[in-house]
Formats: C-alpha cells, structure tokens, sequence
C-alpha cells in the first residue's frame, strides 16, 4: 500500500528516498511470506498456498531476469 501511494508522489519525492522505499517493499514482502509459510494459519488454504506461491515464484523470476539483463529500454 505504501509504494503503490508514493507511486503517486514519485515526482516530488526524492529520487534516493522512492528508490530505498522500493526495494524495502521487496524486503517486506519477503518477510510477510515467510510469516505466512512458517506461522500463517490460512497458508493451510489451498487457494492462498497457490496465490502466494505463485506471487514469490513470479517476483523470484523478474528479480532473475533483471539482475541478468538490466532494465527494460523505456
């Protein structure tokens, strides 16, 4: 929720400080699905076990792809 809202403020935040609030995003998200693995009791839910996994898996492979090849030409 907060990087989808300081999407919205990018242009006047600073440019250092959207950039270290996004890559925290990357960090928070590994923390809440580890939560969710470990100790999470809807985890258990079949249809929340695909969701999340799927999400990790999806953002596992775009980290992959652009730690290979950079960014994508805009």
């Amino acid at each position: 929720l907060i990087v989808t809202v300081t999407t919205f403020l990018k242009r006047r935040m600073n440019k250092t400080a959207w950039l270290w609030l996004h890559r925290l995003a990357y960090v928070a998200f590994a923390l809440i699905f580890f939560h969710a693995v470990l100790s999470g009791t809807d985890f258990s839910d079949p249809l929340v076990s695909a969701i999340t996994w799927a999400v990790a898996a999806m953002l596992l492979l775009l980290a992959t792809a652009r730690a290979i090849w950079g960014r994508l030409p805009v």
